[in-house]
Formats: C-alpha cells, sequence, structure tokens
C-alpha cells in the first residue's frame, strides 16, 4: 500500500477564542497539505510492520490535498 501526502503547505493546526462576547479569534497554522494538518497525515506511518501489507509513504514537498492526485 502507497500513502502520498503533501507537506509544506500552510494548514490550520490550531484556533485560540479569547474570552467573553466580543472576544477575538487566532487562526494558527502549521505544516500540512493546506487541507489536513501534517500531525494527521503522518498517522498512517504508525501502521508501518503492525500489518501484513508493506506500506510505503510518500511525502510529495509543497503539494497540497487535491493536487496530490495528480502530481
Amino acid at each position: 500500500m502507497k500513502v502520498i501526502i503533501g507537506k509544506n503547505i500552510p494548514t490550520l493546526e490550531k484556533v485560540n477564542y479569547s474570552s467573553g462576547l466580543n472576544g477575538s479569534v487566532e487562526l494558527i497554522n502549521g505544516d500540512g497539505d493546506g487541507t489536513v494538518n501534517f500531525k494527521s497525515l503522518e498517522v498512517p506511518a504508525l501502521w508501518v510492520n503492525k500489518q501484513n501489507q508493506n506500506i510505503q509513504i510518500i511525502v510529495l514537498d509543497g503539494v497540497d490535498h487535491t493536487n496530490v492526485l495528480s502530481d
């Protein structure tokens, strides 16, 4: 099985809300594919050597979530 993921594109990772009715919202980006953060994308790496199928993780630098299928 091949798992193809993108990396090195700013991706929403955290939302901070300040207290109060008129509080502000701070959006914090991390690494990912522009849709899914890298922490979630790398979960399939945990499957390596835990099942019969061979798992190959392929990371494409700068490729976003939608274009990972064509790039």
